[in-house]
């Protein structure tokens, strides 16, 4: 055998390699996809349920915030659920490319913070914008037209958002949360298949701010609460797991509960 018979063997030998890692990838995105799908429709029906309960219903959510140079504020009614999807098409259907949650959180107290100094106002009002905080501000100007003072009325309403999407490439969906709890953004990122029935229940009990273990769950969060005290994940919040094994042991889950308040007088 030649030269040339060798080159066109191992140049025949690479095609038959590649052609068969692009299969395995292709086989792969397409059981990515499919699984990944279905966890997306199974967030997705349990939000649609969740968030119809709670419009009808109304239980009492009350939040407190820290908003910065004004201070804690107490008291704020969750209300105005709402769930929707963005998709795709392919192939004359249609798929879930993200989920969106949002709800808002509401006071009746003013919210007013005076700021001294161009810079001062444009800091604060720098700090709001990042936060999706809405505001009016009245500025104050000295005879040459600088900014001596800004008086800031701020919305009696935050806004409270959840963004759901997936990457089908490594099979992971990514819950990204603004404004909940505390002002800012915050990520949980999981495995496909870690996305059950018992993770979307403690969800739904983070979202009524009911006792949970929301924010442990999942190898990511898990790594990284290790990484940051070197304690595991279940140790850390002990109280909250105890909690949830006295609301299991009454074997209702988050919707059976809501469920229900609809069944009692029927």
């Amino acid at each position: 055998m030649g030269l040339l018979d060798d080159l066109k063997k191992e140049a025949e030998e690479l095609k038959r390699k590649q052609l068969e890692e692009t299969q395995n990838k292709i086989q792969s995105l397409n059981q990515n996809f499919v699984l990944v799908q279905g966890k997306l429709a199974q967030i997705y029906r349990f939000l649609h349920e969740l968030v119809n309960q709670l419009n009808v219903v109304q239980l009492p959510v009350v939040r407190s915030y820290y908003i910065g140079s004004f201070g804690q504020v107490d008291g704020m009614s969750q209300t105005d659920y709402a769930v929707a999807t963005k998709n795709v098409t392919l192939d004359n259907r249609d798929f879930i490319k993200e989920i969106l949650l949002r709800f808002k959180c509401v006071t009746d107290k003013k919210l007013q913070v005076t700021k001294e100094s161009e810079a001062a106002v444009e800091q604060f009002r720098d700090y709001l914008w990042r936060n999706n905080l809405k505001f009016d501000c009245h500025e104050i100007r000295n005879p040459r037209g600088y900014v001596e003072r800004g008086d800031f009325t701020l919305s009696s309403t935050i806004l409270v958002s959840f963004q759901i999407s997936a990457d089908f490439d490594q099979a992971k969906i990514k819950i990204a949360s603004r404004n909940f709890e505390l002002l800012g953004v915050s990520e949980f990122v999981y495995d496909a298949e870690e996305i059950d029935e018992a993770l979307l229940d403690e969800f739904g009990k983070a979202l009524l701010g009911k006792p949970n273990v929301f924010r442990t769950l999942g190898r990511a969060q898990a790594a990284l609460i290790k990484a940051r005290t070197g304690k595991k994940a279940d140790a850390l919040y002990a109280i909250h797991d105890e909690d949830a094994s006295a609301q299991a042991s009454q074997g209702n889950t988050l919707l059976g509960a809501f469920k229900s308040l609809f069944t009692k007088d029927k």
